[in-house]
């Protein structure tokens, strides 16, 4: 019985927390929003501009490259957000920040590859047809 008395107190302490966490709840709420504004990137409904999604000049060059980039932009960070808005209920301000600074380093990473491994492809392909038409 005094196991689960010890539970019921836990629980309760836990919800407690989680209320008196106002600060939690309002970066929970803009991960969400953030989640919610990159969807249309990764359904490809934006097309190259130069204020929303991945904006460099490589990317909007190519529509192909713009919607590749985007969406893989998108793909990864959206489960990022939403882990984090999720994981706001259960992890200290410590653990997040290292958790969406880690996400968040990573993905750009995996962009800035995909993005460099698009121009090596574009830049073989030039040269190919170069040499083709000589």
């Amino acid at each position: 019985m005094e196991k689960n008395a010890e539970l019921v107190i836990n629980l309760r302490s836990l919800r407690v927390a989680s209320l008196e966490n106002q600060g939690g709840f309002v970066v929970g709420s803009i991960m969400l929003i953030c989640c919610i504004l990159l969807i249309p990137l990764w359904m490809k409904k934006v097309g190259p501009n130069p204020i929303f999604g991945y904006t460099t000049k490589f990317a909007r060059s190519n529509p192909k490259h713009w919607y590749r980039l985007n969406r893989l932009s998108a793909g990864l960070f959206i489960p990022l957000f939403g882990f984090l808005a999720i994981a706001e209920l259960f992890l200290n301000e410590k653990e997040q920040v290292w958790i969406l600074l880690g996400g968040v380093l990573i993905g750009a990473l995996a962009i800035r590859l995909e993005e460099g491994r698009l121009k090596w492809l574009e830049k073989r392909r030039l040269t190919k047809s170069k040499s083709q038409n000589s």
